[in-house]
């Protein structure tokens, strides 16, 4: 079984952003573009990991982000980041942005609801823990509605410029 751990936005990084021999070029958004529950990291970590998703082959790791921010302000860290492996949340025919990038997730339907203030200021506290300026919303790399209208890309963008200027 998959490993899912829940934290709050203001608890300790130094064991969840641990220092890393991987090298990661940067961050992907997304939305889980379910709208039910608050707490979606599980729920998505058992869909992908039993193949429930349509259209998607079981994840043997589980969860294809790497975390997953609840409505709440909590955040759920996927065995994918625990383990320094590869996500399953954006590939082309071209390219899978999967090996480089690290997959974050939104809880929610974002193409019918706005995100919670809680859910953005923990987003930004993520990007500001993992410490990387490049990020690129889904539909970007592909054709796909993903992370939806509602995604906050302009505090996300403020957020990666303001690493950017500290690096």
């Amino acid at each position: 079984m998959s490993k899912i751990i829940k934290i709050l936005a203001h608890e300790v990084w130094d064991v969840i952003v641990p220092d890393v021999d991987r090298k990661w070029t940067g961050l992907i958004f997304h939305h889980t573009a379910h709208d039910a529950q608050d707490d979606q990291g599980g729920y998505i970590d058992w869909l992908h990991k039993n193949g429930k998703r349509e259209g998607y082959p079981v994840f043997k790791y589980g969860m294809g982000y790497h975390f997953t921010v609840n409505k709440s302000g909590s955040i759920e860290i996927g065995e994918r980041w625990l383990l320094q492996l590869h996500g399953a949340h954006c590939r082309t025919n071209k390219q899978s942005w999967n090996f480089d990038y690290i997959g974050i997730a939104l809880a929610g339907n974002l193409q019918h609801q706005r995100p919670t203030g809680r859910q953005i200021i923990s987003l930004l506290s993520l990007i500001r823990n993992l410490k990387y300026h490049i990020g690129v919303i889904h539909s970007l790399l592909v054709p796909t509605k993903c992370p939806g209208r509602y995604f906050p890309i302009n505090d996300v963008y403020d957020c990666l410029n303001f690493m950017k200027l500290r690096t």
